[in-house]
């Protein structure tokens, strides 16, 4: 005896007279769509009730939490971006903030940097074929001494020097690892575009 799925609409073989999904698959996901609202409902209402108890779980499971919004990135990616863009339009003084501590980092100095380079880059179509570990252990072997006028400046304040300059790149022209020097900020400003 053949019946309907009431979730996908396909026909199937009645095995138990009481079956109406085809799969448990079907079965599943009609009994979320159903419960949803309510458990959503309900969720809300508890954090309103007890928003200690969430602040302190928070506390207690970072890296259970952080796992959560990152398997919530991939499946959502657009509802993600919308979440954070609302954030940043109602709360822009503490984006400043945030960028502002990034940016004092290892690692945001570096990007920062590397997009600085980019924009530039951008107008001559020039490449670079060096990555990000190269410039580092380049960096590391000075000790955070400039080369040119032996002051020490410390590791993450060294920036990127390239010869020939930027300004004067020919088009298309992939600088490698041995055509950038590590400088201090005010060499490397002195110098411009003069080689």
């Amino acid at each position: 005896m053949y019946s309907t799925c009431r979730e996908c609409g396909g026909r199937f073989v009645k095995t138990v007279w009481n079956k109406k999904f085809c799969s448990r698959k079907c079965k599943n996901h009609f009994f979320h769509k159903k419960y949803r609202k309510s458990r959503l409902k309900y969720s809300k209402q508890f954090r309103k009730i007890n928003p200690k108890y969430f602040k302190e779980w928070e506390k207690k499971n970072k890296d259970k939490r952080k796992y959560i919004l990152q398997r919530y990135e991939i499946r959502h990616p657009t509802r993600r971006k919308k979440i954070s863009q609302r954030y940043r339009n109602k709360h822009p003084k503490r984006v400043k903030q945030i960028l502002h501590k990034y940016r004092g980092t290892p690692k945001g100095i570096y990007n920062t940097a590397k997009c600085n380079f980019v924009r530039r880059s951008d107008n001559k179509r020039v490449q670079e074929t060096w990555t990000a570990t190269e410039w580092y252990n380049k960096k590391v072997k000075t000790f955070g001494v400039c080369p040119s006028c032996n002051r020490y400046v410390g590791i993450n304040k060294i920036t990127i020097d390239h010869t020939p300059s930027l300004k004067k790149a020919p088009n298309g022209f992939n600088y490698t690892i041995k055509d950038i020097q590590p400088l201090c900020q005010s060499c490397n400003s002195r110098k411009g575009a003069s080689i």
